[in-house]
């Protein structure tokens, strides 16, 4: 089954940052052939992606005049990866073969350009335009923890009834950092 993760960071992680910090949760890493009792983690996976299912969740506000993002111009440093995450924009590069044909700035119109935002995957909350309406089955706080809506101890799944409130708190005290929209699959 597929489920919606908010990864939250201090800046744009890179994909390696991403998996360093998904690793314990990885249903390999989780559970072994030995008996032991073990420790049940908030959720486990099998794959993830960024984006994947939830490609485009995240409005970011596209403001012209900003110096940061340079949307004026086409930029030799590429923006997905380094301000913002897009699963179309890694897709279409991959599909291009790295081609020094591919420009990302190609595809800005078709996610949403012309109407003041672009579709991504992840970016600075502060850029966000939805934030507020932004929903997950499972988030990863700036301190690497998860926390689900239910998880799984060995015997039964247990609901976190309090998951709302905890999620309303992460998004709250989180306004100056960076999330990342994750599809992942247990």
């Amino acid at each position: 089954m597929h489920y919606c993760l908010m990864l939250f960071t201090k800046d744009c992680p890179s994909k390696n940052d991403i998996d360093n910090i998904m690793q314990k949760y990885n249903y390999d890493n989780v559970y072994s052939d030995d008996e032991k009792e073990i420790e049940y983690p908030q959720f486990t996976y099998d794959w993830y992606e960024i984006g994947g299912k939830y490609n485009g969740d995240i409005k970011l506000k596209v403001d012209k005049e900003n110096e940061i993002y340079k949307w004026q111009y086409f930029v030799r440093k590429k923006r997905n990866g380094r301000l913002f995450w897009s699963y179309l924009l890694s897709e279409m590069e991959e599909f291009s073969k790295k081609s020094f044909m591919y420009n990302e700035e190609n595809y800005f119109c078709s996610m949403g350009f012309r109407d003041g935002f672009l579709y991504v995957d992840g970016a600075k909350i502060s850029d966000i335009l939805n934030y507020e309406d932004l929903d997950c089955y499972t988030f990863i706080g700036i301190d690497g923890e998860a926390y689900s809506r239910e998880w799984w101890n060995g015997k039964d799944f247990i609901q976190n009834e309090d998951f709302e409130e905890r999620l309303m708190n992460e998004k709250e005290k989180s306004k100056d950092l960076f999330i990342t929209i994750i599809d992942y699959h247990n």
